[in-house]
């Protein structure tokens, strides 16, 4: 997780709820997925001890082979 200062200047989007096609680094752990098959796309905000604070959240790459 991340502070805000390590996001500060972003171009990706903070999201306050997680949305279904995205992935958090445990998950990927989890599910044993490549995790240089995706990126970060996003970051999510969680609030924990009473700090706010940042999860990168990952999507598959979508890489146009032709």
């Amino acid at each position: 997780m991340l502070k805000g200062y390590e996001i500060l200047g972003t171009n990706k989007v903070i999201l306050e709820e997680k949305e279904n096609n995205l992935f958090s680094f445990r998950e990927l752990l989890a599910l044993r997925e490549k995790l240089a098959d995706y990126e970060v796309v996003a970051y999510l905000e969680v609030k924990k001890f009473g700090q706010l604070f940042f999860e990168p959240m990952y999507q598959e790459n979508v890489t146009m082979t032709a």
